[in-house]
């Protein structure tokens, strides 16, 4: 593990003060070189390319803002227009908002041929032999220090504003530390950069792990003769010939044939089975304040909208809620707008546009109803029983998804597969709150590793 000595907070007084000599820029160690950006690193290179190879391309989209390698690369011949760049080249967006949003990029390595193009909005930043690395400018380039600087320095009309080359050819001032300690430092980092992708690797595995088990609530052992797609045509072409909507939903059959053949041991009931609408009209107080809740999308759960007074309550008809109720906004559950109202919003209150229900618990359980709303089962459910010409005004029809049938299994298996994902969300958010720590972590390590006052032992 690389060693590392910190400097005492008092620079003058401090028994390594002399190890540090005065800067444009501060004090910094005496190793250091302090000049122009472009005194240590090229600025857009000339690349000659042949118009008649192919070469990887990096497009905008490639580039994560904190991630070090691309995401992918294109492939296009040498007339494409672009920014040239060879391997172990560093890419900075210099467009508004990718600026911003910090998009830089190292060429850690290229797929086919040694050189590509890039977007037109990247500057290539390139290191010089002998001088300076090609990772430590990464890490450099990547530093929000020369992202606010190069953030100032943006020229253009609101909206489509971009860096100039002029701000790293000729405007923007550095310290440099021998190559050697560059290579330290850019090691150092790198190997924080590895704990963030292994981390985040880990997070992405076990939400594809729960989005399998969630597929599989409803349908583990399923057995289907067609697609699934194949199956809700066919549905959608019954209904349109059959004027009886209620009686068709009704029949098992359909639920059969829209979502293939349930196990054996699952029981199919009506929605209207697992549910009671709940009313309870509230009669608001004009010296009181109430709670005003709304229901994000993509089951992004239930919160606090607003606290107001009766007087700026415009909608006078207004519907107490209570823990443990299951909401949907009628307008927006087509677009996953459903939740169950947790106990710090108990006492809220919500129009006539959300419809309030009370989860059976001798048929459904209500931590198993959590997962149960996100699964395609439930999303098509939903779309099947609304109704509009445009998705943003489709009206969700109650007493048509109602009759809609459900297949559950017992109560028992219920508990069990939603105590499971209940565990996989704790992995997801311990591995969460890891990641954002670690990224704090490199963020502090880059102020004191570039700036000198964390040293590295050569």
């Amino acid at each position: 593990m690389m060693q590392c000595k910190r400097l005492k907070s008092t620079w003058r007084n401090s028994e390594l003060d002399t190890e540090y000599k005065d800067s444009p820029l501060g004090r910094i160690p005496k190793e250091w070189d302090f000049g122009n950006f472009s005194d240590y690193f090229h600025i857009n290179p000339k690349v000659t390319l042949n118009k008649d190879s192919y070469y990887d391309f990096v497009e905008m989209a490639a580039v994560d803002s904190g991630e070090k390698c691309p995401k992918y690369f294109l492939t296009v011949d040498g007339r494409k227009n672009g920014s040239k760049f060879e391997e172990r080249d560093v890419l900075f967006a210099r467009i508004t908002p990718c600026t911003e949003n910090g998009k830089v990029v190292f060429i850690c390595s290229l797929p086919n041929l040694k050189y590509g193009i890039g977007s037109t909005e990247f500057i290539v930043l390139r290191n010089k032999n002998n001088i300076s690395d090609p990772e430590f400018l990464y890490y450099y380039a990547s530093w929000d220090k020369v992202r606010r600087f190069a953030v100032s320095r943006m020229r253009g009309t609101s909206g489509r504003q971009r860096v100039p080359n002029d701000v790293f050819k000729t405007e923007m001032v550095m310290v440099l530390p021998p190559l050697t300690e560059q290579r330290k430092i850019a090691a150092i980092l790198s190997s924080v950069d590895n704990a963030i992708q292994a981390t985040k690797k880990v997070i992405e595995k076990t939400k594809r792990l729960k989005k399998g088990l969630m597929q599989q609530l409803l349908t583990k052992d399923c057995h289907k003769s067609g697609s699934m797609v194949n199956h809700l045509d066919k549905s959608i072409q019954e209904y349109n010939k059959n004027k009886n909507f209620i009686s068709l939903r009704k029949n098992p059959r359909f639920y059969i044939q829209m979502y293939g053949q349930p196990p054996k041991s699952f029981k199919i009931f009506r929605i209207k089975d697992l549910f009671k609408i709940v009313e309870r009209p509230l009669e608001m107080k004009k010296d009181c304040s109430y709670n005003l809740i709304t229901v994000k999308r993509r089951h992004g759960g239930i919160v606090l909208r607003e606290t107001l007074p009766e007087k700026k309550i415009l909608v006078k008809k207004q519907y107490l809620v209570l823990q443990s109720d299951f909401i949907i906004s009628k307008r927006q559950i087509v677009h996953g707008a459903s939740g169950i109202l947790p106990k710090q919003l108990s006492g809220s209150i919500v129009s006539g546009e959300y419809l309030v229900l009370h989860p059976n618990p001798a048929i459904l359980d209500l931590e198993f109803l959590e997962y149960l709303q996100e699964t395609n089962w439930f999303k098509k459910t939903c779309w099947f029983a609304s109704q509009g010409v445009v998705i943003e005004k489709f009206l969700f029809k109650v007493d048509q998804w109602m009759e809609l049938p459900i297949a559950l299994p017992s109560l028992e298996t219920q508990r069990y597969k939603a105590t499971v994902l209940k565990q996989l969300d704790k992995i997801i958010e311990y591995e969460k709150d890891k990641f954002e720590k670690i990224k704090i972590v490199k963020k502090g390590l880059m102020q004191q590793l570039l700036t000198g006052k964390l040293r590295v032992k050569i």
